[in-house]
């Protein structure tokens, strides 16, 4: 048992259990192409140390410790728990705990972790008399090599305490979380909030999975819904006969609950048309970028959790022919893609990204930052870049096939079901940064022919279901007028 599982358990006992008896693999959305111990030995000038490893019991940890005060990634084991503690200094079982964050700041979960390593130590004959937490640094810019003691900073208090201070001052009771967790059998699903807390938890169709059996129109594919399940559990099964009194009124319900109504679709004609002449000029470019997160920034110019591009793919419509441009590359790729990606992006006419604002206009004022002599190039972009999604999320145009996603997987789908994702080996943007991370280190020939297939396939369908999803707009327009 690790403290990920008390976290689980915490949250929601079922979430624990279904964990527990899951085989799913881990995928860490953090590229760490550093070695974190010898950074954090550079920055607190800690000369020698020892590292534990997997399946050490206390006594390996304890003759590490003998051997030299410093351990980093100490385990530790106190009635069922195993810990792992990111660097301890420790002399006559006396220590300071040092957290180690890959984040610029300090989630409150952090606290919890602390604290249930304080507890855990205390169980084995160590007192913890200090504790201090390592983060990065989101002001530091990379230059040359990269620099250690600007890289972290520390922090030693937590408003007016010190951390450890703050840490024993949280509401927790270990031992009786510990006992409850060594009992717990499965329980049936109960729908709370947490279900939805940050991203929808990853077993909820597992527990509700009547749910994946609903029509695309039901009362629950309303979003920013309080009170879907309300309407539901009185018998208001379908968007269109949605209670008024019951709804948020924004505009995205309403277009759910009038494509219903209209058959299954619904569109804003004035303002989609507005949209669609401001929008298209032509040639008209279609672009997607898949890019990998960098905790610590690996090459000249990033910053602490940037992110690296390492592929693009863009269509081209000059209003005679379609044309495709795509770019793979490998480690520092960035100066490469950006001249290769401002080869072929015509100087003129309208760019169309999805989720343009979160996304590409983002890697390309980043772009502008690290390659000064095409900024103006590159900003130029971005002033003819809109954002593909901002029809649907805006409520101009719902389609009740859509069930409440507004995905470009979702919308491209619906439009074309006889090409999609589906067919790919590569469906999604992690399994994107996945195959990429392979072929880095991938020296097999074949093997390496068939990871840059699997890129350029899925990066195409991308920009490729831009240009499908924009003539379906005008489609709509066309067929209303």
């Amino acid at each position: 048992m690790h403290i990920s599982d008390i976290k689980k358990y915490t949250r929601c006992p079922r979430l624990y259990g279904l964990a527990q008896q899951s085989e799913s693999s881990y995928f860490s959305y953090f590229n760490v192409n550093t070695d974190v111990v010898a950074s954090v030995s550079r920055k607190l000038n800690i000369e020698w140390y020892n590292t534990g490893s997997a399946n050490q019991t206390n006594e390996d940890s304890f003759a590490m410790l003998e051997r030299n005060p410093w351990l980093f990634r100490g385990r530790f084991e106190a009635d069922g728990l195993r810990i792992k503690v990111p660097l301890m200094h420790c002399v006559d079982n006396h220590a300071t705990l040092y957290s180690v964050l890959l984040s610029t700041g300090v989630n409150h979960d952090e606290y919890l972790s602390i604290r249930y390593n304080i507890e855990t130590l205390n169980k084995v004959g160590i007192t913890v008399d200090d504790v201090l937490i390592l983060y990065l640094n989101e002001d530091y810019v990379r230059q040359g090599a990269l620099d250690h003691k600007q890289l972290w900073k520390i922090a030693d208090h937590y408003r007016d305490m010190t951390i450890l201070e703050y840490c024993l001052t949280l509401d927790v009771d270990l031992d009786k979380t510990l006992d409850e967790m060594k009992q717990y059998e499965l329980q049936p699903a109960i729908r709370t909030s947490k279900c939805y807390r940050a991203n929808r938890c990853s077993y909820y169709d597992t527990c509700f999975p009547q749910e994946k059996d609903l029509p695309a129109n039901s009362i629950m594919n309303l979003v920013s819904s309080e009170h879907k399940r309300e309407m539901f559990a009185k018998g208001i099964l379908y968007l269109q006969d949605a209670d008024e009194k019951l709804l948020e009124g924004n505009r995205v319900q309403y277009a759910q609950i009038m494509a219903d109504r209209n058959g299954g679709l619904y569109a804003e004609q004035l303002a989609l048309n507005n949209w669609l002449d401001n929008a298209i000029s032509y040639p008209i470019s279609y672009i997607d970028f898949e890019w990998d997160l960098y905790p610590i920034p690996p090459y000249e110019g990033m910053k602490p959790m940037d992110v690296s591009v390492f592929q693009y793919s863009l269509h081209v419509d000059d209003g005679k022919e379609l044309k495709h441009y795509e770019f793979v590359g490998e480690g520092d790729c960035r100066q490469k893609l950006v001249e290769s990606m401002l080869a072929n992006l015509p100087s003129e006419g309208s760019v169309f990204a999805y989720n343009a604002k979160g996304a590409e206009k983002l890697r390309i004022r980043e772009f502008a930052r690290y390659f000064p002599q095409y900024a103006d190039q590159l900003l130029n972009i971005n002033e003819r870049m809109y954002d593909l999604a901002d029809p649907f999320i805006s409520g101009l145009v719902y389609d009740t096939r859509m069930a409440g996603s507004f995905t470009l997987k979702t919308i491209e789908e619906m439009i074309d079901e006889e090409h999609s994702y589906h067919e790919l080996d590569v469906s999604n943007g992690i399994e994107a940064v996945e195959i990429h991370r392979l072929l880095e280190q991938c020296d097999d020939l074949k093997d390496r022919e068939t990871y840059f297939e699997q890129l350029y396939k899925y990066c195409g369908l991308d920009s490729y279901s831009l240009y499908k999803v924009l003539n379906w707009l005008q489609k709509i327009r066309t067929e209303r007028k």
